[in-house]
């Protein structure tokens, strides 16, 4: 395979990212959605590319000393070569760079490959949002990420 880049999303990443987020999720952002994103002083979106193609991406709103990730995805046919941990590792990178203290997201109880992920990267589960998730109704864990450099 050849090499992951993790760099900054521009314009022409939006619509890619949108592509993968409509055959992974069953409400997913659309690209007006990234767009809006995108616009954003406060929020930073990356993306994972293999030969210039876009094979994952995390989006992360930053407010004060908190981030939250806000979607985080790798197309399936990238999965199981470590892009996702790339992208939660540039994540948290920049949370550092940027003086956060923590990292909080959301994520389907069912999805026992993302929160092993999660877990890896260091984020605990802090708690459960009942019914978060639609089509299918599904509770989120709530998981959190603490600094130690703050």
């Amino acid at each position: 395979m050849s090499q992951v880049c993790i760099t900054y999303a521009t314009g022409d990443d939006l619509e890619a990212m949108a592509a993968i987020e409509s055959r992974l999720f069953s409400r997913p952002w659309k690209v007006e959605h990234f767009r809006e994103a995108f616009a954003r002083e406060y929020a930073t979106l990356l993306v994972a590319k293999v030969e210039q193609t876009v094979c994952g991406y995390v989006c992360m709103y930053c407010s004060a000393d908190e981030g939250e990730i806000t979607n985080v995805a790798v197309d399936p046919a990238y999965r199981r070569m470590g892009i996702g941990t790339e992208l939660m590792n540039a994540a948290q990178l920049e949370a550092r760079e940027k003086h956060l203290q923590q990292l909080i997201l959301e994520v389907r109880i069912s999805n026992e490959p993302a929160i092993s992920l999660y877990n890896k990267m260091g984020f605990v589960n802090c708690g459960v949002r009942k019914n978060f998730y639609a089509e299918p109704v599904e509770d989120a864990a709530l998981m959190v990420w603490e600094s130690k450099e703050c």
